[in-house]
């Protein structure tokens, strides 16, 4: 008796789905068609499988009979060896039948996948789902321009602020120019301010001088006549009266005109000091006080009399050179000369 041949021997194939499913509205009726075609295919082959494996059982079970006859006529050993042989077949048997039982689940449920699948298709789901995304994908697109447009606003605001502060320091540079070089006018000013009362302090001497001159001149001539003392002495006094009252009165012309104004007058062992006032600086109101020292040694010293609280208004309009001390040279002897 030939045994049957073994059933791992068949070449069983595993079940596969091929296909897929088109989005086309238009192609689902007939992409559906087409698949439960091929599924039914696949289940009659199925089918045929199994009866074939029954077919061979039935032959297992015809085989175990003559296995059991065969052991009543070749004995002990001949029964075992079968019996062996026999439980090995069945093994693989049992093997085959799994896999294709694994196989068989397998494809039923790709088969109940692809009915879900069809069925979300004709409930219209994907089609929802396909709108969703697609409106998430407008979404975040429009929220990348949107981040785009405040991006380029923000590095425009920026390069806008960088020229506010480039232009904020030009301006600043021209007013602290326009300032400067307002200062560097008002030093003129007093500088020219100076000259003329330099000028007008040398024709006062002179004229002083002249006044005197004329006096000692008048003392000496009564001293030999006695007989016109009183008439010339009192001319003499007109005189220097009226010389006295000039010199006053081109003083107050002069303060009246330049604001400067000689207060007092005081003598230490460095010199004469003067002070003095320049009032209504730059027509805003304000004053400046100091005194000024004439030396031997043709020097001068210049003291500004400034509060910090007081006077904050013309200190932060006067140059620095006049918000401290200056010592100078002071050319007293070509005044001298001149006087002379």
């Amino acid at each position: 008796m030939t045994p049957p041949s073994s059933p791992g021997s068949e070449n069983l194939q595993p079940f596969s789905v091929k296909g897929s499913l088109n989005s086309n509205d238009d192609n689902i009726e007939s992409e559906k068609d087409r698949v439960i075609s091929s599924l039914k295919a696949e289940i009659k082959q199925l089918q045929k499988q199994n009866s074939q494996l029954c077919s061979e059982s039935a032959a297992k079970d015809k085989i175990f009979q003559q296995l059991q006859k065969a052991q009543k006529i070749d004995g002990e050993d001949s029964l075992a060896q079968y019996k062996a042989t026999s439980e090995v077949k069945a093994a693989n048997y049992e093997k085959v039948i799994k896999t294709q039982d694994d196989q068989l689940k397998s494809q039923s449920q790709t088969i109940k996948d692809l009915h879900a699948k069809l069925r979300r298709v004709y409930s219209g789901e994907e089609e929802r789902n396909r709108i969703q995304l697609e409106k998430d994908k407008q979404e975040l697109l429009e929220s990348n321009k949107q981040l785009k447009l405040a991006s380029e606003t923000q590095r425009k605001r920026r390069k806008q602020a960088e020229r506010d502060i480039k232009l904020a320091q030009l301006q600043a540079e021209d007013a602290l120019q326009a300032r400067l070089k307002e200062a560097e006018n008002e030093v003129e000013t007093l500088k020219k301010m100076l000259e003329t009362e330099t000028e007008n302090s040398k024709a006062l001497i002179a004229q002083l001088s002249q006044v005197r001159a004329s006096n000692g001149q008048r003392n000496g001539t009564l001293g030999n006549q006695q007989a016109g003392s009183t008439a010339l002495s009192t001319r003499s006094d007109g005189s220097l009266n009226e010389s006295i009252e000039d010199l006053k009165a081109r003083a107050s012309i002069i303060g009246d005109f330049t604001g400067f104004e000689i207060l007092s007058m005081t003598k230490d062992k460095k010199g004469n000091i003067y002070d003095c006032i320049v009032a209504d600086i730059t027509g805003r109101g304000l004053a400046l006080n100091f005194k000024l020292q004439y030396h031997s040694d043709n020097t001068c010293s210049y003291f500004p009399a400034l509060d910090q609280e007081r006077d904050a208004e013309t200190i932060e309009i006067l140059p620095g050179f006049l918000r401290e001390f200056v010592f100078f040279r002071y050319f007293i002897d070509r005044w001298a000369d001149q006087a002379t």
